[in-house]
């Protein structure tokens, strides 16, 4: 038999064929609404600084991430700057200004300026400030790239290279004290838009990026040109071939303090947008708070914790996987669910003599999804607990007949 997904109005897209298996458990779950996915082609064809507006609490499901992780719960002003600014200047912008999030650039082999303030002892005192913080990382850029970063990557080198900055990207996190759970965005700067093989190689980095994220247990951004990179971010929102980035932020200089954009539809990252609307040319330059002056780039931000995968995250990662039995051996697979589609599988353990296996969630609360299946000819009940990377050795539950 095959499984697939649906992937649009009335289409199905074929995942991973799976002969000879039966008591499949688990589908991948989809975060946001599905649009349908037309194929990658051209993009769709006032200045004062907001107040804050009162931010909703955000999904009624538990948050998948700690409370500590960034950026957390905002609806209002941020900003970014080049170089992490001093502790005195933070300070006094968070007493005389109306921002409350800032970017920082953690790392990136593009990374234009010298980060001496950006420490770990910054990132807590800025966090108990009740600044929310919006970590930047500036690697590799594509070969069509239209800025002047001078390290970039092929079209035969791009998920290689969003895999490595991903990594690269965590460790740095993991120096500044940035938890799991935390988001990174990645910068990829604007790019040509009649480069077909560049553009795919971008979503070929991105979405690598984004898998090497949640297999870290961190959170995926991605920040580009709306007529480029978010262009084709969201065309291809619903495609199985490429995984979405979990936060889109997003460069309009329009001086429209909103994350609504016409280009990006509604239902796509709802409260998990953020909108570059100003730079610091289009202010008169750099601005001055509480004494303290920075150029800075003006930012909007709608973005809340992403809600938890509703069921079946045997992996950890942030999606829900597929479980299968091979009637023909008795072993139990995992297939590793990336958000869009359906990875390698992987064997968990034999499940010879059990005629009926459900995953019930998380029996002993420990963090993982757990398996019960009934024995064939005892009707015992038997608990194989999830570890986050398969199951342990099974414990008896009860009987059942």
């Amino acid at each position: 038999m095959k499984v697939a997904r649906r992937s649009g109005a009335g289409a199905f897209a074929r995942l991973v064929p799976v002969p000879a298996l039966g008591a499949l458990l688990g589908l991948p779950a989809l975060l946001g609404a599905a649009v349908a996915a037309p194929a990658l082609a051209a993009p769709m064809p006032s200045t004062a600084v907001p107040s804050v507006t009162s931010a909703p609490a955000g999904s009624a499901a538990a948050a998948a991430v700690p409370a500590s992780a960034v950026p957390g719960t905002l609806t209002g002003p941020g900003f970014d700057a080049c170089t992490a600014p001093s502790p005195d200047l933070m300070t006094a912008w968070r007493a005389a200004s109306p921002y409350q999030a800032v970017g920082i650039y953690i790392g990136g082999v593009n990374r234009a300026c010298q980060q001496p303030q950006l420490t770990a002892a910054w990132v807590d005192a800025q966090v108990a400030a009740r600044w929310r913080l919006l970590p930047i990382y500036m690697g590799l850029q594509p070969q069509c790239t239209t800025s002047n970063k001078k390290f970039r990557f092929s079209a035969a080198e791009a998920a290689g290279a969003g895999r490595t900055a991903a990594s690269d990207a965590v460790r740095q996190a993991r120096v500044l004290g940035l938890p799991k759970g935390s988001t990174v965005f990645v910068d990829v700067e604007a790019y040509r838009t009649d480069d077909a093989v560049c553009r795919r190689s971008v979503l070929a980095y991105q979405s690598a990026w984004t898998a090497r994220l949640h297999d870290l247990s961190y959170l995926s951004g991605f920040y580009s040109s709306l007529s480029s990179g978010v262009a084709d971010q969201v065309a291809v929102y619903s495609s199985p071939s490429w995984v979405r980035p979990d936060y889109l932020w997003f460069a309009r200089y329009n001086g429209t303090a909103s994350v609504t954009e016409a280009r990006v539809p509604d239902g796509l990252w709802p409260h998990r947008r953020i909108k570059q609307y100003q730079s610091p040319v289009q202010t008169g330059g750099p601005e001055t708070w509480g004494g303290a002056t920075l150029p800075v780039d003006r930012d909007f931000l709608d973005v809340r914790p992403l809600p938890a995968t509703p069921f079946a995250d045997f992996g950890g990662n942030g999606w829900s996987d597929l479980l299968a039995r091979d009637t023909a051996t008795q072993d139990l697979w995992v297939y590793r669910g990336n958000g869009t589609t359906l990875g390698s599988r992987t064997r968990l353990v034999g499940v010879a003599g059990l005629n009926a296996i459900t995953r019930f969630g998380d029996v002993d609360r420990d963090g993982h999804e757990d398996v019960v299946a009934r024995d064939r000819a005892t009707g015992a009940l038997w608990l194989y607990p999830g570890t986050g990377s398969g199951l342990a050795p099974r414990c008896a539950s009860t009987a059942s007949r």
